[in-house]
Parts: C-alpha cells; sequence; structure tokens
C-alpha cells in the first residue's frame, strides 16, 4: 500500500473583501491514478461537482500555523495521464488569520502526508510504503497581495544517454505562472534546505533551470529500468523572501530506453507564416509568446518517437480556461512524420497576466519527453502607430528621398504605414478632417491634389521585426502618387490621417467572455504640412521653351525671360 503521492505546490491570494486578513490557499496535487484503494473516495461539492476525498498511510492535511487545520475532501480534477499515471487537481481551501502576519514574521502553511512513490533513489526515509512529504509556504499581508504559481506537470522525464539532443538533456526549468506579470521579474529558486536531492541536482537562482548531476546520469544509464528521485525546491518573492514550494518526481531514463521528442512549439500567424517558439535543433527552456484579449491565438505541438513502432501523444497540464485541444494528427513514428496537436485561445480581458500550457509528448509505454511550459503572457492591446512620408520617385541617378517640398514637374508618392504590435489585429488607414490638427498652417484638406485613398489599394499582412529577439507585427500600407501641375504653385497645405485598429471577437468557447469589443478601439492620427514651390518647374528630357510655356498657357519669350541659364529658346532642355 502507499506510494500514491506524484507532485504538490501550493499558492495563495488575498480575497476582496476589505479590511479582513483572509485568503485562499490553492494545493496542486498529483496522485498515481492506478492506485486502488479507499484513500480516494468520490464526492461532490455542494454545487453538484465530482470531487474525491483523498486519504493515506498518514492523512494529507493542511495546517495554516495558527493552530487550525483542514483535510482533503474535495479535491477536484483538472488534467490527467492515463499513459503517465497519474491525476492531477487541486483544492482551493479559504482561511482566516487574525492577523496579516505572525508577530512579525510570516504565517507558515504546511502540507504533509504519506506516502510517496516507492523506491526513490534520493529518498532517505523510503519505508515498506514510501516515504511521507511536506511543503512548506509563507503568507504575510503586510508584504504582498498574492504568491505566485508553480506551473508544472507532475513528473519530469530524463534520459541519462552520452550523446541525447538537446530537449532530453540533464536540464528543465521550473516556472511560474501569476495574474501579474511584473511579479514574476524578483522571484529567485533555491532547493529546500536539508533537501536529500541536494547532491543529485542544482538550480539557477534567477532563472530555476535544474541540471542533473553527472553521477545520477550515469548511476541510471545502465539500469534495465528507470530511475525515480523527487525534488523540493521553492520560489522567493518580495522583500520577506515569501516562499512557494514544488515537489516534483524525476523520471532518468536507462540509455537503452528511447524517449519521445517534442520537435517544435510553433506559433500559426496567419495561413502562410508560422513562427517557431522552440524546436529540437534550437531548445528554448521555457518557450514565450505574446496574447492579446479578443484575438485567438494559435500554436502547433510537433512531437515523435523513435522506438518500437507505436503513434504518440500529448499530456496537458492544467490549463488556461478558454484554451481548447485539437485532436492529435499523425502518427509521431519519425521526425519526418510527427504527430501534430493545436491548442487554441482567446483570452478574456480577465485574464490579463502570464498564463501557462505545460506539455510533453508521451508513448504509450509512458515515456515522455522532457516536459515543456509555454509561457502565454496576456497584455492590453495598444493602439496602431503611424507614418506618413513623401518620397521623392527614383531615377536612375537618384534614389527616394523623404522631402514636404514639391516641384511642379515631377512625381512623388505620398507613402502611408499603420503598424502593430499584435500581429492578429487589422488595421486601416483613413483620411481625417485636420481642423483640429492645423494650427501652423493656413489651409487643411482631406487629399492633396483631388487625389484618391481606396481600400483596395491598400496591403495588409504580418511581417517579421527584430535583430536580436524576433517578432511579428501587423502592417497595412499603400501610397499615393502625387504629381503637382502648373496651378499647384504656392499650394501650402496640411494633411492628416488616421490609423484604426480593430476591437478582436468576444471568445464563444466556455467559459464565454461577454465583451462587446475586448481588444478597445484606437485611433492614431499623423498630419503632414505638403508644400509647392511657386515658379519653378522641373525639366523633363527633351522638352524646350515652347512646350513648358504652353504647359503654363504662356509664351516663350515670357518664359525666357526669367531664365538666363538658357542661351536659345529652341534648345532643348535635360532635367
Amino acid at each position: 500500500n502507499g506510494g500514491h503521492f506524484r507532485f504538490g505546490t501550493m499558492s495563495w491570494r488575498k480575497t476582496d473583501d476589505g479590511g479582513s486578513n483572509t485568503i485562499t490557499v490553492t494545493v496542486e496535487t498529483a496522485w498515481r491514478s492506478s492506485y486502488a484503494s479507499t484513500y480516494f473516495i468520490p464526492a461532490r461539492s455542494p454545487s453538484g461537482e465530482e470531487m474525491l476525498k483523498i486519504n493515506g498511510q498518514k492523512t494529507p492535511v493542511v495546517k495554516f500555523g495558527d493552530d487550525t487545520e483542514e483535510f482533503f475532501e474535495a479535491f477536484r480534477v483538472t488534467a490527467y495521464s492515463a499513459s503517465e499515471d497519474w491525476i492531477l487537481g487541486e483544492q482551493v481551501f479559504t482561511h482566516t488569520y487574525s492577523t496579516p502576519n505572525k508577530q512579525g514574521v510570516p504565517w507558515q502553511i504546511t502540507f504533509e502526508g504519506c506516502c510517496r512513490v516507492r523506491d526513490l533513489k534520493n529518498a532517505a526515509d523510503d519505508g515498506p510504503v514510501g516515504s511521507p512529504w511536506m511543503l512548506t509556504m509563507d503568507v504575510d499581508l503586510l508584504d504582498r497581495l498574492h504568491s505566485p504559481r508553480i506551473s508544472s506537470l507532475p513528473v519530469f522525464y530524463i534520459a541519462s544517454g552520452s550523446s541525447v539532443s538537446p530537449p532530453a538533456g540533464p536540464h528543465f526549468q521550473l516556472v511560474t505562472t501569476d495574474g501579474d506579470p511584473m511579479i514574476e521579474e524578483a522571484i529567485s529558486w533555491e532547493l529546500a534546505s536539508g533537501h536529500e536531492a541536494a547532491t543529485d541536482f542544482s538550480i539557477a537562482t534567477a532563472t530555476g533551470e535544474v541540471t542533473v548531476a553527472p553521477a545520477a546520469l550515469t548511476a541510471a544509464r545502465g539500469l534495465s529500468t528507470a530511475s525515480w528521485m523527487y525534488l523540493l525546491a521553492y520560489a522567493s518573492i518580495g522583500p520577506q523572501n515569501l516562499k512557494v514550494p514544488v515537489d516534483i518526481l524525476v523520471e532518468i531514463e536507462p540509455e537503452t530506453t528511447a524517449q519521445p521528442q517534442m520537435s517544435a512549439i510553433r506559433q500559426i500567424l496567419s495561413d502562410t507564416l508560422s513562427h517557431p517558439v522552440s524546436t529540437e535543433a534550437d531548445f528554448v527552456l521555457s518557450p514565450q509568446i505574446t496574447a492579446f484579449p479578443g484575438f485567438e491565438i494559435e500554436v502547433d505541438l510537433e512531437g515523435y518517437y523513435t522506438g518500437e513502432t507505436q503513434t504518440v501523444g500529448y499530456t496537458v497540464g492544467k490549463l488556461p480556461a478558454g484554451l481548447y485541444l485539437s485532436t492529435v494528427m499523425g502518427t509521431g513514428r519519425s521526425s519526418s512524420e510527427l504527430a501534430k496537436m493545436t491548442m487554441k485561445w482567446n483570452p478574456c480581458t480577465n485574464q490579463l497576466g502570464t498564463a501557462t500550457a505545460c506539455v510533453d509528448v508521451v508513448n504509450s509505454m509512458g515515456v515522455a519527453s522532457t516536459q515543456q511550459c509555454l509561457r502565454m503572457h496576456v497584455v492590453p492591446d495598444d493602439g496602431p502607430e503611424l507614418s506618413v512620408k513623401l518620397m521623392t520617385t527614383p531615377t536612375t541617378t537618384t534614389p527616394a528621398t523623404a522631402t514636404t517640398t514639391m516641384y511642379i514637374g515631377r512625381e512623388y508618392q505620398l507613402e502611408l504605414e499603420a503598424t502593430d504590435v499584435n500581429p492578429s489585429d487589422s488595421l486601416k488607414i483613413e483620411p481625417e478632417s485636420c481642423t483640429n490638427f492645423q494650427p501652423f498652417s493656413p489651409e487643411c484638406q482631406l487629399l492633396p491634389f483631388g487625389s484618391e485613398l481606396q481600400e483596395e489599394d491598400m496591403t495588409s499582412g504580418v511581417r517579421e521585426v527584430g535583430e536580436t529577439v524576433t517578432r511579428h507585427i501587423a502592417y497595412t500600407m499603400g501610397s499615393i502618387t502625387l504629381a503637382p501641375t502648373y496651378n499647384h504653385g504656392g499650394y501650402t497645405v496640411r494633411h492628416c490621417f488616421k490609423a484604426t485598429d480593430s476591437c478582436g471577437m468576444a471568445r464563444k468557447q466556455e467559459p464565454v467572455c461577454d465583451e462587446a469589443c475586448p481588444g478597445g478601439n484606437h485611433m492614431m492620427v499623423k498630419c503632414i504640412d505638403l508644400r509647392v514651390e511657386r515658379c519653378q518647374y522641373v525639366v523633363q528630357s527633351g522638352q524646350n521653351m515652347n512646350q513648358i510655356a504652353a504647359i503654363y498657357r504662356s509664351d516663350w519669350l515670357q518664359l525666357w525671360s526669367h531664365n538666363d541659364d538658357v542661351l536659345r529658346p529652341d534648345m532643348i532642355l535635360e532635367p
């Protein structure tokens, strides 16, 4: 008996009830799903939701540090894996303290019980039914209003082979999720004090990157079955280094065991454009993308397995509300015959912050790739940028240059471009009344010289920008050809244009977002003052005085009298 505990972490948040010291504590745990015992008892919440009551050799209990405790009687399943043999879920406790902290030091919450999986390589007290566990968490309501949440699947799978590709290498990363993305900048990581695994693992303080010790890999390499170890680590935050825990299993595969691989995590930006946020060749420990309320993101997961002929699938952990998954397409039997699953998510405005989806590729034997946690930073959809430039038309000898002064006889391009950091946004450029934008201009018009700006003449799409960090933006661009004629001399007019973006769409999947315009309406206005020089003309190749005089409805004699450098009125002129 025993040995059904796989994973545990805790987080907390102050409730919105004024000045009380009430918090909600979320305890997330994973247990062996094939465990048959009265330790798992089906139950229902008052609302009818299916729950589990969980017991053990030592009853799992949450102690709040003020002589009160509660048991696991309302465990709600949030994810499961038949191949990896676990169920993942959470129970939320509400607790009120008498004071914000305990006489100047944090309240300390513990979650403890028995038993872990048996035969852990680094559990000093591993008995016939497994070893007990105990996680601790700090709470100080004068320091902050909530803690970060550690996101992970219950098990990290590591290859022990001496020559392995980066995704299966001896590195993995612990990550946090929080409603406030700025909170993550101050997080530091450490292994638990006195933890038996201190010689088997090391952890990077700033990033949460865990390295498996070479000795642990060597010991597992020649075995016939996988080696199991547990890792207990803490994420600390704030001036008092308030800690939240994670207790996780690490399975190191023998050298003879082929491990599935995550080939790529690829963001789909359009029908013809995708961006790999993590690939097998360029492994990213914590791939990240940016999302915007009201705009659906689409991400393809690609994986394969080169062992015995069998198909592979995906294991996912707790997902953000509203994120949904496709069925798995393809067998994944080789790197050229990938198994692909698509994630789609349209976040609501109340989901601003950082959300995480942890995933691995798993075969039917229960062996999986090293998990990756895709972090999705949901930020408000800001307005577009707008550029308005007048460019000279290039010739064989002179390139196009920016200007605001035009000459009769020459052609120009008024170039308009709107851009938006949200690659899913739709942009539109239109003339804008410049009544409110003309304090320095004697005249104001919509479009110069009676020109037109048609929507079908605009080009829109998504393009890649950035040199060191690649990102993608939406754009809409177009141009207006301007060729001032003889009667435009002295033209000095301000012209304004506006760029607008779209609202996005409210989410239709459960839970539905009841929002009319989740992305918000934004507008950017830019103006340009155009001037046409009076009594100046750019000669075209092959023209003479007679032809130019006809354009101005004058005669060659009057024109010649103003151009002393022209020796004869019948001279063929050149630009």
